[in-house]
């Protein structure tokens, strides 16, 4: 049976980088917005780069909101990547309160001001795992270092949910959060090299 690996079209952003660091992995991936391809997927992909706001929209106006919520129930294993991350969370403050799919407990909050970085947050950063069952067994170097870039970052996050951070200083940023089947990534894993693509290809290859 064919692992069918389904990049949910949001409407923005890196769906070919994604599907390409996909292939590299051994994976043949599709980009859709079908819901049939959606629902019947062993793994989906949620992408994102732009708005939240507009992102939302996307998926309200495609009928793909609804569709998404139901991810969890059918225990359908979902990665968000960066804006992808972000709108899985309760609510976002990006340009006015918009709401999100409500799939992991958070919010999504502008980076306050802060004398020692700028905004955006741009850059490679390591990792500090909190939650080491994702990696577990995985020889993962706990030296090697992601590529961020945003301005707002995802705020009341659950102890339990919340797998990896990275700092700015002593401002701790979650980077990895997941609940069940849903997991969130806030950095591009697609732009972070093999570290990036290690960590995708565990994802993929989780059970759940």
């Amino acid at each position: 049976m064919i692992k069918k690996i389904v990049i949910i079209n949001t409407g923005s952003g890196n769906m070919l980088s994604i599907k390409r660091a996909i292939h590299r992995l051994g994976y043949t991936p599709i980009i859709s917005s079908n819901i049939n391809e959606i629902l019947n997927a062993y793994k989906l992909i949620l992408p994102g780069v732009g708005a939240f706001g507009n992102s939302i929209d996307y998926l309200q106006r495609n009928d793909l909101f609804e569709t998404i919520i139901n991810l969890k129930k059918k225990q359908i294993s979902t990665l968000g990547i960066c804006l992808g991350m972000q709108i899985l969370l309760n609510s976002s403050d990006e340009f006015g309160h918009n709401e999100g799919l409500g799939l992991i407990k958070g919010k999504v909050e502008k980076i306050p001001n802060n004398k020692y970085f700028k905004i955006p947050s741009i850059g490679w950063f390591k990792l500090e795992f909190e939650d080491l069952s994702f990696t577990k067994n995985q020889n993962i170097d706990i030296n090697s270092k992601y590529y961020f870039v945003h301005s707002y970052h995802a705020t009341e996050i659950s102890k339990n949910d919340l797998v990896a951070h990275y700092k700015i200083q002593d401002f701790k940023i979650p980077a990895i959060i997941r609940n069940k089947n849903i997991m969130g990534f806030q950095f591009h894993l697609e732009k972070s090299g093999e570290a990036g693509i290690k960590l995708l290809g565990i994802f993929l290859n989780l059970s759940y």
